[in-house]
């Protein structure tokens, strides 16, 4: 029985982020960013099968330490606003290695929360939920490149072409 309940419930949240409406485009972008961040919260609640408790101690630490690898990655300028074309190679070699420092410090400061959050959660469901972050972010992106593809093809574009990788 709890298994068709998930099952149910995963259909549920596939079918919300497939769908838009209307009034979804005219939202800011702050709370599109909001909802998702509700719906991954809830995707990756169940995925990982956590209790009201462990899910309420879990996501607030979850955002506290989001909050300040955010606040890390905005001090300097993103590698992707300097033009390599135009760019000194000073200026380049600053950002690429700016870039990197953030990366690290942003790693660190999750290496130093993973004690909490398997203190609140446990080993299993922790890696459970990192499982689940992944397979979420992958359905979104997935999402939006079918959305993108879709809209292109009613313009008459077909759909997009692989992005290089480099």
């Amino acid at each position: 029985m709890r298994t068709g309940i998930k099952k149910h419930l995963l259909m549920g949240l596939t079918l919300i982020l497939v769908g838009t409406t209307a009034s979804a485009q005219q939202e800011s972008k702050e709370e599109r960013r909001a909802q998702l961040e509700s719906k991954k919260v809830a995707y990756c609640t169940d995925r990982a099968g956590l209790t009201p408790e462990e899910s309420a101690a879990f996501w607030a630490l979850r955002n506290e330490v989001d909050q300040e690898k955010k606040a890390i990655m905005d001090e300097a300028p993103r590698k992707r606003d300097i033009d390599p074309e135009n760019a000194s190679d000073k200026e380049l070699r600053e950002a690429i290695k700016k870039n990197v420092e953030q990366r690290i410090k942003a790693a660190q400061l999750e290496y130093d929360h993973l004690d909490e959050f398997m203190d609140i959660v446990g080993p299993k469901k922790f890696a459970m939920l990192q499982k689940a972050e992944k397979e979420f972010k992958k359905e979104v992106l997935r999402n939006l490149k079918d959305r993108r593809n879709a809209r292109d093809e009613e313009r008459g574009r077909g759909p997009r072409a692989p992005r290089d990788p480099r």
